[in-house]
């Protein structure tokens, strides 16, 4: 997964075109995942909302999780490449979960039930914010997640680090 990909690694062109399009395209869908993916690429240094029910009903407010370092893991069951992750994810809870580590999923499964089957199977233990939308609902568009996986590295300040991380630097 190539960490700039969704912007063919040119930033500053993306803003702009992100901008373009959220302009351009004032009553769609589009202007909602144009802002989104504006959001993220901007997100290093600052604090990031999320916050949803888990596929087990719970609410999670990412603000809550202050003093931990979050890794947010946006999947989806049909997405292939996202499935090594989810083991790395679980070795690196084993290993740094006592020292603050929590990762937290946003499945992006259109239907709730594959979702809840695949963590029981793969018992993935952490907590997977859901919403129906899948990649064109609100949990997906707020960052303007367009490709799976999609990680983001959060501080112990609540700030993210890494708007786009990828498995093998994680294990590093």
């Amino acid at each position: 997964h190539d960490s700039d990909a969704d912007v063919g690694g040119n930033t500053s062109h993306a803003d702009d075109r992100l901008s373009a399009v959220a302009a351009d395209f004032p009553q769609s869908d589009l202007k909602s995942n144009a802002l989104g993916a504006k959001r993220r690429l901007e997100s290093v240094g600052k604090t990031m909302p999320l916050e949803g029910k888990t596929l087990d009903g719970r609410g999670f407010d990412l603000a809550k999780a202050k003093g931990r370092i979050v890794l947010i893991h946006y999947w989806a069951t049909w997405a292939d490449p996202c499935k090594p992750d989810l083991a790395t994810i679980k070795s690196l809870q084993a290993k740094f979960g006592g020292q603050g580590f929590s990762p937290v999923g946003v499945n992006l499964d259109t239907n709730a039930t594959d979702a809840i089957e695949f963590v029981r199977q793969e018992k993935l233990s952490w907590p997977q914010l859901y919403d129906q939308g899948g990649l064109d609902g609100s949990l997906a568009a707020n960052l303007g997640v367009l490709t799976l996986p999609t990680m983001i590295l959060v501080g112990k300040d609540g700030r993210v680090i890494n708007r786009s991380v990828n498995a093998g630097e994680l294990e590093a």
